[in-house]
């Protein structure tokens, strides 16, 4: 490890920022140089007596600009100039300096052998396309052997499918886009759990659509809540997320399921359901779709559980409603792109798709226990193998001020009232995102910022 200690005395730049502008003048004189490796975050905190959370910004900032990379259990490098830099960016916050526990997406690939094999997979999979095709038109619904992956994928999660019931979309957002648009019309309701994700509460905002929140319990859905609802003839869909509920983790009891696929039928109510984070929790009890299979539309993707930017979804519908569904993918994306679904059917194929599912619930678990330790105490909702923690602030804090206050102090969450389907109760609860760091020591660095303002008053945090 290289024993580099930036100097900062003269340096009226914020600690963080300095730190970076000397990291970047000494490779650039060849004090530091190519492959170096960097003190770890506690080691140059505890060095330039700074907070942890502060060096962890620093080196964030530093990898954000290319002037350093790193693998989970090996440390930051200085990195190689002459190795082609991306200008993508790859960090969505605005601000590249905050810690971000805001954004639900699966973790980075970083720069190990599971990443280099995906890198060769995609240069196999350029190399081999037949162009015309994967550059070109596609049937809307996706051709058959992109459907047939669709339905391996779907298999995973325990749902069967024939290649006819399963259409490629561009995402699992455009899958309920495309299937809200069919099974509803402007200005009706749609029923679904009191809090939602806000991909659906976006749609409904989009397509004038009204939500109408349901309460659940830690089993998911009430179905004597559903049962009431559908009696009154309010609605006649339900969208539900029965795997690693989006924000508060539940998953729903197989018992549950039966009962809420057979209210569905007994009212003929469609079922929407969202299975995206389903392979996560690698959940072994059947799907409401395979439960209810003629009312029910199954929604899945490789975004949350492979890569973010492998846009591509799969939606399991009834027979009789592909041809709206195809109609519906033509009106909004004509097609998902034929060369995003060749690179996920091969990856579905030759394997890749489930080391790299392995991957993501194994760095979920090691996120999970980082918040374990750093948060014990506190009274949270989690689940070993998901992204994220649904915490309780203690009192006296109201989650608004936590959030507020978080933010100040470099590291962005989210509140409760974002999930809120219609104008129902908010909760005293915040959402952590675990995988949405670059790394596990941004993650802890992050944890411990909020650990220091969970003991201090909200009126302390504000003045501080």
């Amino acid at each position: 490890m290289t024993n580099w200690i930036p100097e900062l005395n003269d340096d009226d730049r914020p600690r963080y920022a300095a730190i970076v502008h000397v990291l970047a003048r000494d490779i650039r004189t060849g004090r530091l140089e190519p492959g170096d490796r960097l003190p770890t975050h506690r080691a140059l905190a505890e060095a330039l007596g700074l907070a942890l959370g502060t060096v962890t910004r620093a080196y964030s900032e530093a990898h954000r600009q290319g002037l350093v990379e790193g693998e989970v259990g090996r440390g930051t490098f200085v990195r190689d100039r002459g190795r082609r830099a991306t200008r993508w960016a790859l960090d969505a916050t605005p601000d590249p300096s905050m810690i971000d526990l805001s954004l639900l997406v699966a973790p980075r690939l970083g720069d190990g052998e599971l990443a280099r094999r995906v890198r060769a997979g995609l240069a196999d999979i350029v190399g081999r396309v037949d162009l015309d095709e994967a550059l070109g038109y596609a049937p809307h619904a996706g051709s058959p052997a992109h459907r047939a992956a669709g339905g391996e994928w779907l298999a995973r999660a325990g749902l069967g499918a024939e290649t006819d019931e399963v259409l490629v979309t561009a995402s699992a957002q455009h899958a309920i886009a495309c299937t809200m648009s069919v099974v509803a019309r402007p200005g009706d309701v749609v029923m679904t759990e009191s809090l939602t994700a806000p991909g659906l509460k976006d749609v409904a905002s989009w397509m004038q659509l009204r939500l109408h929140g349901l309460p659940s319990d830690e089993d998911g859905l009430l179905p004597a809540a559903f049962d009431a609802a559908c009696r009154t003839g309010i609605s006649r869909v339900l969208y539900t997320m029965p795997v690693l509920h989006n924000p508060t983790t539940v998953s729903m009891s197989e018992e549950r399921r039966v009962e809420i696929a057979t209210v569905a039928e007994r009212y003929q109510v469609a079922i929407v359901e969202d299975g995206v984070h389903a392979l996560l929790a690698d959940d072994e009890r059947p799907p409401l779709t395979a439960l209810a299979p003629d009312l029910s539309y199954y929604v899945t993707s490789l975004s949350k559980t492979i890569a973010p930017g492998l846009r591509i979804g799969f939606l399991r519908a009834p027979r009789t409603a592909v041809p709206r569904l195809e109609s519906a993918i033509r009106a909004t994306m004509w097609m998902a792109s034929p060369l995003l679904a060749e690179t996920a059917a091969t990856w579905i194929g030759d394997g890749t798709a489930d080391l790299v599912l392995e991957a993501r619930r194994a760095e979920a678990r090691a996120r999970q226990e980082i918040a374990r330790e750093r948060l014990e105490g506190l009274e949270y909702d989690a689940h070993p193998t998901g992204y994220q923690v649904w915490l309780a602030p203690p009192a006296p804090w109201r989650a608004s001020e936590l959030v507020e206050a978080a933010r100040r102090e470099g590291v962005l969450i989210t509140s409760a009232d974002v999930f809120v389907a219609g104008r129902g109760h908010v909760p005293a609860r915040v959402r952590l995102c675990l995988s949405s760091v670059r790394d596990r020591a941004a993650l802890g660095g992050g944890l411990d910022t909020l650990r220091g303002l969970l003991r201090a008053a909200p009126e302390a945090a504000s003045v501080a």
